[in-house]
């Protein structure tokens, strides 16, 4: 974790060890001003948090073509164990914690779908995926 790894190059490089068989090689999680106002550090009124799943290409043009600055994450992509993309997400208060989890209704290796298709879950709308219990055993997958 230090600033020498913190180049196009070397990110390029770690991303690409390992890689989903899907050609998912990363995500960038950011927050996009709305039409009606600007993104604010403090205040999410008037953006959106928006999901941009690259593959290799993408995560190229990403790394070193371009030119607009916005803060956000970009992650690296790990295969899902199963068929289709998952995730869970928790909502936690002192008295309560909800668990829910998405699965994507596309296979995750299937190419004949745009890359978002098969890997939206609660970002996406909801015909992308469905929603699950999470019970007992789940939880250890």
């Amino acid at each position: 974790k230090t600033k020498a790894k913190l180049t196009s190059e070397h990110i390029l490089q770690e991303f690409q060890k390992k890689a989903s068989a899907s050609g998912i090689v990363a995500y960038y999680v950011s927050d996009v001003a709305s039409s009606s106002g600007s993104v604010s550090d403090f205040d999410n009124q008037g953006a959106r948090t928006t999901v941009e799943y690259l593959d290799l290409d993408g995560l190229k043009d990403f790394l070193f073509n371009r030119r607009e600055e916005t803060d956000g994450i970009l992650q690296k992509f790990i295969h899902p164990k199963g068929d289709s993309n998952n995730m869970l997400r928790a909502l936690w208060s002192p008295k309560v914690t909800l668990l829910e989890r998405k699965v994507n209704r596309r296979r995750i290796n299937d190419i004949r779908y745009d890359l978002y298709e098969r890997a939206a879950t609660f970002e996406g709308p909801d015909f992308h995926s469905e929603a699950q219990p999470v019970r007992g055993s789940a939880l250890m997958q």
